[in-house]
């Protein structure tokens, strides 16, 4: 894939998740952040040093504020949403996977897992396994149900869920988004355990998205919520 920006040539290959620039003459011979954007990344999730013409440029991975908070899988079903989820968990810094009684082929060991994880197996490798949602949840001070169930209060949108989560880790608490079963998703009683609902709007007369496309849509948004965060952050320390 190539990007154009102004006089620089970048040649992005996804296999080795980096790109090579050219420059046709002295002058700049960094990527800034204009440049990382021109690459589709957004310019505080990314770093990338260059120091000649035609050095291969490597964006760096980086934590952030809510790199701790939990995804939490009840009952999941399929190893591939388990694997997918993980993948998802990785592309936006976050690490710690507990799945609470799992399926028989929801496994972390499983093949199908592994393989949809691709670059994401040490999020598998690290994920714990709890008997329940009390236990997977102990010592967090803030728990988001995810739900596409109707009738429910104070229902939050994946933003707005996605500010509570920084909120939360900026005061050193600890935070959990928790995903129910592909087929019937949490039970009431689970909804109810935690401290607020989030809903995913959806324009299509559908009754839920698949599992692992919406732990990505909401942690998608909590890594944008704590990139900013920790933008605004390292801006006022400066000033």
């Amino acid at each position: 894939m190539v990007h154009r920006h102004d006089q620089v040539r970048l040649v992005w290959n996804p296999r080795r998740a980096e790109c090579n620039h050219r420059h046709p003459g002295p002058g700049q011979s960094t990527l800034t952040a204009e440049w990382i954007i021109a690459l589709g990344c957004r310019a505080g999730a990314a770093q990338a040093v260059g120091r000649v013409a035609g050095e291969s440029i490597r964006i760096k991975r980086r934590t952030h504020v809510a790199s701790g908070c939990r995804v939490v899988l009840v009952r999941p079903r399929y190893p591939e949403n388990v694997g997918a989820v993980a993948r998802a968990m990785r592309v936006t810094g976050l690490s710690r996977l507990v799945l609470v009684s799992p399926g028989s082929l929801a496994q972390v060991s499983s093949d199908a897992a592994r393989k949809m994880a691709v670059g994401a197996r040490s999020v598998l490798n690290q994920a714990r396994c709890a008997t329940d949602l009390g236990e997977a949840l102990d010592g967090c001070a803030l728990s988001l149900a995810t739900t596409a169930r109707r009738g429910q209060r104070g229902v939050l949108t994946p933003r707005e869920a996605a500010a509570r989560v920084v909120e939360a880790c900026v005061r050193g608490e600890s935070a959990a988004i928790v995903f129910g079963d592909e087929r019937h998703g949490l039970r009431r009683r689970e909804v109810q355990m935690c401290s607020s609902v989030v809903r995913i709007p959806m324009v299509a007369n559908e009754p839920s998205l698949n599992l692992a496309q919406a732990a990505m849509v909401v942690l998608y948004e909590v890594m944008c919520a704590a990139l900013e965060a920790g933008s605004s952050g390292l801006a006022a320390g400066r000033a």
